[in-house]
């Protein structure tokens, strides 16, 4: 997203407008008025001619590590998305690779969690059901473990398809604005950011589950329930919303190409999921074939 200065450089000896003020991306040493091709304080090398690199964590995080970068960065974006976006609008050099990357590892956080809590859930109903001297032996009886192993693994591969595909929406969203949609497409990236609180909202679930115990049903059970709607509500919500404030401080468009947007995102979910649902379906349905008697 790089977009051309119409105006020179300020002078160094002048105050240095946001806009223009370089900084080193290896140490965040200021680099107006330079010349030479490295920075003076670390010696990492860098292009005189270039825009400033966007103010943005993910962007810096070789400075400050990359689990502060993301950090950051998700939060910025939850806190202030039109803000973050008015950023990355600036006249600033922002790589659609980094934005791929910061999506990436969002979508890896969510899927680790996930996949950590359904291993937690399948290890506890064995549990409860070698407590209870139901469980079968499977040496004599594989046949809940096959289901079992293929239903984790269906489930683990369908919610990496389906994060991966819902979160990354197709370049006509962005078609008829006045920049260019590969020059926007960064921002759609980014706005997967909601989903960085996934793995804090399963762990709330775990810690309302685990202090409800085996009650079957009554107050611990809702509050379970309860908690897992509120969650899952924060975060669809949150998901549905972000995209339409980085598109609307992002591109100038109207309210009404933002809420456009709003009505596509449920319609592009449903067809991911249904997508995924099939995908999940190829796990299951081999082995049901293959010990049905």
């Amino acid at each position: 997203m790089a977009h051309a200065i119409s105006i020179d450089p300020p002078s160094p000896e002048n105050p240095v407008p946001d806009e223009f003020d370089v900084l080193c991306e290896d140490c965040s040493y200021s680099l107006i008025g330079l010349s030479c091709d490295r920075c003076p304080e670390c010696g990492h090398p860098f292009d005189h001619t270039a825009l400033p690199l966007a103010r943005i964590p993910w962007l810096y995080r070789r400075r400050i590590g990359t689990r502060r970068a993301y950090s950051q960065t998700w939060r910025m974006i939850l806190r202030a998305p039109k803000q973050f976006a008015a950023e990355l609008c600036r006249p600033v050099r922002i790589s659609q690779e980094d934005a791929k990357l910061f999506r990436r590892r969002t979508i890896r956080r969510t899927l680790i969690a996930a996949s950590l809590v359904a291993a937690y859930g399948i290890a506890w109903i064995l549990w409860q059901e070698a407590r209870g001297g139901a469980l079968p032996s499977p040496l004599v009886e594989p046949k809940p473990y096959a289901f079992m192993l293929c239903g984790y693994l269906g489930g683990v591969f369908a919610l990496w398809t389906f994060l991966t595909l819902a979160t990354d929406l197709p370049t006509f969203i962005w078609q008829g604005l006045d920049r260019s949609p590969r020059d926007l497409a960064p921002l759609h990236h980014y706005a997967s950011a909601p989903l960085a609180i996934s793995p804090y909202a399963m762990l709330l679930v775990c810690i309302v589950a685990l202090y409800a115990g085996d009650a079957d049903h009554g107050p611990r059970f809702y509050a379970v329930v309860f908690t897992a709607v509120v969650c899952m509500s924060t975060l669809i919500i949150s998901m549905w919303r972000t995209p339409q404030l980085l598109m609307l401080a992002g591109t100038g468009c109207s309210p009404q190409r933002a809420r456009s947007l709003g009505l596509y995102l449920p319609i592009h979910w449903l067809i991911m999921m249904t997508l995924s649902g099939l995908i999940f379906c190829l796990f299951i349905i081999p082995p049901m074939w293959y010990f049905s008697d």
